[in-house]
C-alpha cells in the first residue's frame, strides 16, 4: 500500500504491506474493492474462486488474518472483478 498514491511519483517503496494468512488456495488477485465508509479491503481471488475481506484495512499491516474468505467452488474460474454494494 502507498500512502499519497494519487500524488506519488518515481520509484517509491510502499509504506506497508499486507500478508494474508492463512493461505490455503494461494492467490491471484486481479481486483479489489476498498469501502472506506465501513474499512474493509475486498480481494477478489481467482485461485480460490472466492473473495477475501480484510476488515480494518486503514490500520491492517504486516501478517493479517481475514475477516471472511469465501470461496466459491462452482467449478467456474474467477472473479475477475469485484463491485460491493454499500447502502
Amino acid at each position: 500500500m502507498f500512502d499519497s498514491a494519487r500524488t506519488a511519483s518515481g520509484n517509491i517503496a510502499p509504506s506497508k504491506t499486507i500478508v494474508i494468512v492463512p493461505t490455503p488456495f494461494g492467490f491471484d488477485i486481479p481486483a479489489f474493492f476498498l469501502d472506506i465508509p465501513h474499512d474493509r479491503l475486498y480481494l477478489a481471488n481467482n485461485v480460490a474462486s472466492g473473495v477475501i475481506v480484510i476488515d480494518n484495512a486503514s490500520t491492517a499491516s504486516g501478517t493479517v488474518t481475514p475477516a471472511v474468505v469465501t470461496n466459491l467452488l462452482s467449478g467456474v474460474f474467477g472473479p475477475f472483478g469485484i463491485f460491493i454494494d454499500t447502502r
